[in-house]
């Protein structure tokens, strides 16, 4: 089986990526730190980043990266808001593990974006958005990408004074190179969330 090292707890471990877990711990102030790995189901990101929402908990820094079929390894850098849940007593599994919701259906709005063709992942598309950042924002944005059937090989997340910088490499179902059509409803869905501002 593929084997990975991730550094847990301070210590690099090797880790079968079959098996999913996750480490939560405290950084500093209302930031956590999360370590993700392991078979992940396609659209885990959407579902996990819906999830923390509904629980008041924003994602606001870090990477995913996919390693191989379905085995991911993602940092992500969460923040607790005011009446939010404990980001320690999380199961950050089951979040991540639940049906694609329906929060692509939730208003969001783009400062800009670029969207441009790339190489890597054998062939997608490069997503680079702005925006103000607000508890939801990533959920409702991997949720209307997922009813486009595409899907994230790499995402870097950064929120800096209150704004969103967030780079997606997209593929579509299978890994498959996204179609012409396909960026093109998308550049359309982008541009409408422009014009919402």
């Amino acid at each position: 089986m593929p084997r990975h090292e991730i550094l847990i707890g301070g210590r690099w471990t090797s880790s079968i990526l079959d098996e999913p877990g996750f480490e939560i711990r405290r950084a500093e102030g209302r930031l956590f730190t999360l370590q993700l790995w392991g078979r992940l189901q396609p659209g885990w990101s959407g579902s996990l980043a819906e999830g923390l929402s509904a629980r008041r908990v924003s994602l606001v820094r870090g990477f995913a990266r996919k390693l191989g079929a379905m085995r991911w390894l993602a940092e992500l850098g969460l923040e607790r808001t005011e009446g939010s849940a404990d980001p320690i007593g999380l199961d950050y599994l089951e979040l991540a593990s639940r049906p694609l919701p329906s929060g692509w259906q939730r208003p969001i709005r783009l400062d800009g974006f670029k969207l441009l063709p790339s190489a890597k992942h054998g062939g997608s598309l490069l997503l680079e958005v702005q925006g103000e950042d607000e508890v939801g924002f990533l959920g409702a944005l991997l949720m209307r990408l997922a009813f486009l059937s595409l899907f994230p090989e790499e995402l870097h997340i950064d929120t800096r004074g209150g704004h969103v910088h967030d780079r997606f490499h997209l593929v579509g179902i299978g890994k498959s190179q996204p179609s012409e059509k396909t960026a093109e409803s998308l550049e359309s869905m982008l541009r409408g969330l422009v014009r919402a501002r």
